[in-house]
């Protein structure tokens, strides 16, 4: 029913500071945190500190810069995706017009195949199959 309360006398901790709990008195006392500060929520709280302690222009002037950089990461990062998407679009119509060139030439020498099997079978010379179809007389001897 009844509340307690604790008296925690800050001004009577050692100057030098040993521990977290130490760091965390000296800001409460002194009303500043060091920049070697290693404990936990101190450097989040030394950044809140320095900006309550702006004046107004300042302040204006940080928020207009954070801004700037919060758009300035946005624009970086849109571009990329638009860069990526680009890359890809080159990307397959690279890939789509090199297929079509190995399928023609594919194409091309399956024509050839037939139309040397067809000659061969007629009875002509190695050497005319080979300049009418482009094929070599070892790919001709094996049809």
């Amino acid at each position: 029913i009844f509340p307690r309360y604790y008296l925690i006398r800050i001004q009577s901790f050692h100057p030098r500071v040993a521990s977290a709990m130490e760091e965390w008195m000296t800001f409460l006392k002194d009303n500043s945190i060091k920049a070697d500060t290693t404990a936990p929520g101190l450097a989040e709280a030394r950044e809140k500190l320095m900006y309550v302690k702006m004046s107004k222009s300042e302040r204006a002037r940080y928020d207009h810069r954070l801004e700037s950089l919060q758009n300035e990461k946005e624009a970086i990062a849109e571009s990329e995706i638009r860069g990526e998407e680009r890359g890809l679009a080159k990307g397959f119509e690279k890939g789509r017009a090199k297929g079509r060139a190995e399928g023609e030439k594919e194409g091309a020498k399956s024509a050839n195949l037939a139309t040397a099997r067809s000659m061969k079978a007629d009875g002509m010379s190695v050497d005319v199959i080979a300049k009418y179809t482009g094929l070599s007389p070892d790919e001709i001897a094996k049809l």
